[in-house]
């Protein structure tokens, strides 16, 4: 009944009538969209970018310089021409951050935020609030193709809380009550913590679990081991981090339910996300140009695949372009991500076009001595076939020392340890010293995240 009242009265009268936003407006446009053909989509891209890189020509010194420096005009550039313009790094963000932002957007109203440093960069950055109209349309959007409407009641198990003062605690509590959603801090996983989430998950009963992979399932696995049953909603959205297969079988298995796959961050908000057909993550290219570059590191990456996984040739970085952001540009921006487009379409019909992430990140690969890149996920699948590792953590200091870290249980043996360094050695080079570290815990990131890989060697 209330979800009902909110999408129809209470959310219209907030986002359209109190705060003076478009997102309505363009969440309508954005559902046309999605029906139509890709190519006709396609074109309805192309005619944001050209106005978006004649923006950041006229009054971006950081673009005005580079397009100088490549000799070349927005207004007779052409589609080939901008696969060749330069990419911005996160170094390149942290270095001319005060170059990037339009002269025409400094004394207006911008969000400014921060990315949670889950790549080893953190840093901060702006858009206007149109951006965040289009960015908020983008993501009910994609939320109401798997049945999660605005005000039907979630759980969102999330992070950046527990920081906060207590009048902002406040403020943002009776926010998300009145969104009809059930905030719960995703920062502490121990056991009696993921008790108290099980328990609030079972009296609140919602619709939809939206939440981070690390804290779903860790929580299922609990719930699993221990036999404690879980209310099932109509879906779960994971989001934040990387799904891997295991992972969410084991949620889907625990929760009685569909899990879909949503791929997104800080600077661009949602990217892509599966529909109720789960035939891959559609990309939204109405509001953003994402592009899966092939490069040296992804040839080596591939090079370095532990034997039994197959690479694909149209694997690639993740580089995205903001369509709507005119107050800070990002314009082909590499996010340190590794993916890949699906040539298959959709059952559902829509247009957008489909994507999957590979699993595991550019930069939080295992370099070898020899040069050899060992993916995360190697690590992934030894552990989800351990006993008793409740937790674990791969840092690499140097190419020549990796350390493991373990938080175990009763059931973990001390054969479980010889079987761990077998495995890992049959694909690491013999020249790597392994050490392992048994903790009674390990930290995640500040926003919630947890870095299963950490490696401070240069790529």
């Amino acid at each position: 009944m209330y979800s009902k009242f909110y999408r129809s009265t209470l959310f219209p009268f907030y986002e359209s009538f109190l705060r003076g936003r478009k997102t309505l407006k363009y969440l309508k446009e954005l559902e046309r969209n999605q029906w139509l053909s890709e190519e006709e989509l396609r074109e309805i891209q192309w005619v944001k970018l050209k106005k978006l890189l004649e923006h950041a020509f006229l009054h971006v010194p950081y673009y005005k310089r580079k397009f100088k420096e490549i000799g070349a005009h927005p207004y007779d550039i052409k589609i080939e021409d901008f696969t060749q313009f330069p990419y911005l790094t996160k170094d390149d963000v942290q270095n001319y951050k005060s170059e990037l932002v339009a002269d025409n957007y400094i004394n207006k109203n911008t969000v400014h935020n921060e990315t949670s440093g889950s790549t080893g960069q953190p840093l901060t950055f702006s858009y206007p609030r149109e951006s965040y109209e289009w960015r908020v349309a983008a993501k009910i959007r994609s939320e109401s193709s798997v049945g999660l409407l605005p005000g039907a009641r979630t759980a969102l198990i999330w992070g950046h809380y527990i920081s906060m003062g207590l009048l902002k605690q406040l403020k943002m509590s009776l926010y998300w009550k009145s969104q009809n959603v059930k905030y719960l801090c995703a920062y502490q996983l121990d056991d009696s913590n993921l008790y108290k989430i099980i328990k609030e998950i079972n009296h609140f009963k919602p619709q939809f679990i939206v939440s981070y992979v690390t804290p779903l399932y860790y929580l299922s696995r609990l719930a699993i081991e221990h036999q404690i049953p879980l209310y099932s909603p109509e879906g779960i959205i994971a989001s934040a981090e990387t799904l891997y297969p295991h992972q969410k079988d084991l949620i889907e298995k625990c929760f009685h339910t569909k899990v879909y796959n949503r791929y997104g961050c800080c600077e661009f908000m949602n990217i892509a996300a599966e529909c109720s057909k789960r035939d891959g993550m559609h990309i939204n290219i109405d509001t953003l140009v994402v592009e899966f570059v092939r490069e040296e590191n992804i040839q080596a990456f591939e090079k370095g695949l532990p034997r039994g996984f197959a690479p694909r040739d149209d694997i690639g970085e993740i580089v995205v372009t903001d369509l709507h952001n005119y107050g800070m540009p990002l314009i082909r921006y590499k996010l340190g991500d590794l993916g890949r487009p699906l040539i298959k379409k959709c059952s559902c019909g829509r247009g957008l076009p489909v994507m999957d992430i590979v699993q595991g990140r550019v930069n939080d690969v295992v370099i070898t001595p020899d040069g050899k890149r060992i993916p995360d996920h190697l690590f992934l699948w030894i552990f989800a076939e351990t006993k008793g590792v409740r937790k674990y953590q791969i840092i690499q200091k140097t190419k020549e020392t990796l350390i493991i870290r373990l938080v175990t249980d009763n059931s973990y043996a001390e054969e479980e340890e010889r079987n761990i360094l077998r495995m890992i050695r049959s694909v690491l080079d013999d020249k790597i010293e392994l050490k392992v570290e048994y903790l009674n815990d390990i930290p995640i990131e500040k926003s919630g995240k947890f870095r299963y890989t950490y490696s401070e060697v240069v790529k």
